[in-house]
């Protein structure tokens, strides 16, 4: 029945659906990833990589254009043998071509932090620099040359050497210069940071970041300061907007992000469902000249409804496998990028929102099919 039935519907048609559904899995799968990209953007530039914390301050927008007392690197220091890299982020321009440009003090940075170098040394010592080889690639630098940059903050500018040209995650699009270099383009006294990226290696370093807050606050991502940090905020003129600090673990969104992802991502599902919806619903159409020819051979409907859902699902499945390989594939490649906060950004996958929408595209697709092949058997009543 099922065979009889599938061939008499035509192959074209089942092609022609799977292919339409495979290349709208690939689009929204894109979509999705570049959407939560753009969300974990932030941490992930201010990261670099995983399985990073960063404490930092919540008060910004971006957690790479706050600040935070130097004493709470130091007091990590003392009291951890943790991994800590303590930065200061400058919205910079070379050539009027906007950059990042991150301050570090080179051998915590390199602790933490994998690089390639392409030229040069890695030095940052007497007003020099290291240059991410994108940015490299897209300015025409070298190692040897200088540039000049202009702090898009302070209105302050520093000329540096460029002691190296170095691939790394994220790395690639910036500009890296020395903690007190960036401290003068960023306008910061002595006191500040922008933010602490942090490396826990044990049990007893984990429970260091946790005793800083309670430890219900320490799990969902808040921590608070002991009081003799405090008092370094309130003594200073940026007390406004130092109110509290905050730690993400990697591969971990706060509840806001969650809700504006999934509000980014609604309106590109609910298309995508309707699109299925007319595009399932005009194939069933087409086929329903066939369909009465086989209710009036006598074949019974109920059966024969049932063998084209039964057929449908198997199409559906089918797009959802072609979908879904064609995707990594490509991924592989790649090819899906996005340009965002200065930086060229590989698309994260993101499996469960994919399969998430897979589902619902079936769903549609088989209530679709379902109400079409129903509606024309009570017309033909």
């Amino acid at each position: 029945m099922f065979r009889k039935i599938a061939k008499s519907l035509g192959i074209k048609y089942l092609l022609l659906e799977v292919l339409f559904l495979s290349a709208l899995i690939v689009l929204s799968a894109v979509l999705i990833s570049f959407s939560y990209t753009i969300f974990e953007a932030p941490i992930k530039i201010a990261k670099i990589s995983d399985p990073d914390y960063i404490v930092y301050s919540p008060s910004s927008s971006l957690i790479f254009t706050g600040a935070i007392p130097s004493g709470v690197y130091t007091f990590l220091e003392n009291a951890s043998s943790m991994k800590l890299s303590p930065e200061i982020c400058v919205l910079a321009s070379i050539n009027d071509e906007v950059v990042l440009a991150r301050g570090v003090i080179l051998p915590s940075f390199l602790n933490m932090t994998k690089l390639q170098v392409i030229q040069g040394s890695l030095n940052l010592s007497q007003s020099n620099a290291i240059v991410g080889y994108e940015l490299a690639e897209k300015l025409n630098i070298r190692a040897g040359q200088t540039i000049t940059l202009f702090s898009l903050i302070s209105n302050k500018s520093l000329t540096f050497k460029v002691s190296a040209v170095v691939k790394g995650e994220v790395i690639s699009d910036e500009v890296i210069v020395g903690l007190e270099d960036a401290r003068f383009l960023r306008g910061f006294g002595g006191d500040y940071i922008s933010f602490v990226r942090v490396l826990p290696e044990s049990n007893q370093d984990m429970e260091l970041l946790s005793s800083l807050g309670n430890m219900k606050e320490g799990r969902e991502g808040t921590i608070n300061i002991p009081a003799w940090l405090l008092s370094l905020v309130r003594n200073s003129q940026l007390s406004t907007s130092l109110s509290g600090y905050s730690t993400k673990l990697s591969k971990n969104m706060e509840s806001v992000e969650r809700a504006s992802l999934f509000s980014a991502l609604l309106a590109s599902l609910l298309l995508s469902a309707a699109a299925v919806y007319s595009a399932s619903g005009a194939i069933i159409n087409a086929q329903m000249l066939r369909i009465t020819l086989l209710w009036r051979l006598g074949l019974p409907r109920r059966e024969v409804t049932r063998a084209i859902i039964a057929m449908k699902i198997v199409e559906a499945l089918a797009s959802s496998l072609l979908g879904t390989v064609a995707f990594f594939i490509l991924h592989s490649f790649g090819l899906f990028r996005l340009t965002f906060l200065f930086h060229s950004l590989q698309a994260d996958i993101n499996l469960g929102y994919a399969m998430l929408y897979e589902i619902l595209l079936i769903l549609t697709l088989l209530f679709s099919v379902w109400k079409k092949v129903k509606s024309n058997a009570y017309e033909e009543d």
